[in-house]
């Protein structure tokens, strides 16, 4: 993991380091992050949690006429809750979970131009965009009108003695952003625009929720009954004891990995050392 964030920083420094003989372009996004797979309402890879407010800022050069490299930071929020299911199972689970996100890294965008001249004809540009993030997440969960932190609960046996396999999981995690956008030149400085990037992450604890349950008394013994609480949360809504029969059990799906969206509008502002050149009338000759 250190060797992939000293790999960023390197490449950004260089990045900065090329901009001073480039075209330079500066933008600030107005967005919304949401969350998708194990606390999602449904199954579905289409069914995402409810949206919250994301802010972006981002600055970047043209490296050809239709590619451009740049460096982003986000500020975020995800969360996930199953009482916002339609699945019994999920109501009866009664999971949910809250988390900031921050966010930075190295991304491109590959503008489609080329292959559609006429779009430049009304000042659009249209642009695929991928590169690679470091972000840091922070799973929370509320309990009787307090808020804790779901790391340091290891509410799946993470890094107990009783489970020496599950290990304690990082809070800071690499991203691939897969996304398109497009932007609208207003003037030759002034740009708005709209994307859509969702974010493939290599964690499945974006949600502190992966495989199964493990024994109450266990998380009791090392970790307090606040643990146990917030693993086992089935108290809640189920009337019936179930404590005995709980471990071992699905607690979520350990072959898939979390994902997280942005999508908001961007407006930016573009500097150029070019010298835009006017046209100049022919000078008439004197008679």
């Amino acid at each position: 993991m250190r060797g992939k964030i000293c790999a960023i920083i390197i490449c950004c420094c260089f990045f900065v380091y090329k901009l001073h003989s480039q075209e330079l372009f500066l933008r600030g996004y107005i967005g919304q992050t949401f969350y998708q797979v194990d606390l999602s309402p449904t199954t579905s890879i289409f069914s995402f949690s409810d949206g919250h407010p994301a802010l972006s800022f981002y600055v970047g050069t043209h490296v050809t006429k239709s590619i451009t490299l740049g460096a982003k930071f986000t500020k975020g929020h995800i969360s996930g809750y199953d009482d916002d299911s339609f699945y019994k199972w999920k109501l009866e689970r009664n999971l949910h979970f809250e988390s900031s996100i921050y966010e930075f890294g190295l991304v491109t965008e590959f503008y489609l131009n080329k292959y559609f001249e006429s779009l430049e004809r009304f000042g659009l540009n249209i642009y695929f965009t991928s590169g690679i993030n470091v972000f840091r997440f922070n799973p929370r969960a509320f309990l009787e009108g307090q808020i804790f932190n779901l790391p340091d609960l290891s509410t799946e046996g993470q890094g107990l003695k009783a489970y020496p396999d599950k290990k304690a999981y990082s809070q800071t995690q690499i991203s691939i952003p897969l996304g398109i956008g497009f932007s609208f030149n207003i003037t030759h400085n002034f740009q708005i625009g709209f994307e859509v990037a969702p974010r493939m992450t290599f964690t499945d604890y974006l949600d502190d929720v992966s495989s199964v349950y493990v024994d109450p008394a266990v998380l009791i013994e090392e970790r307090g009954e606040v643990s146990a609480l917030l693993a086992d949360r089935s108290w809640e809504v189920i009337t019936h004891d179930n404590a005995s029969e709980i471990n071992g059990k699905q607690r979520g799906n350990a072959n898939n990995n979390d994902w997280y969206l942005y999508t908001g509008v961007h407006f930016g502002y573009i500097f150029s050392n070019k010298k835009v050149e006017k046209k100049q009338r022919p000078i008439r000759p004197k008679y």
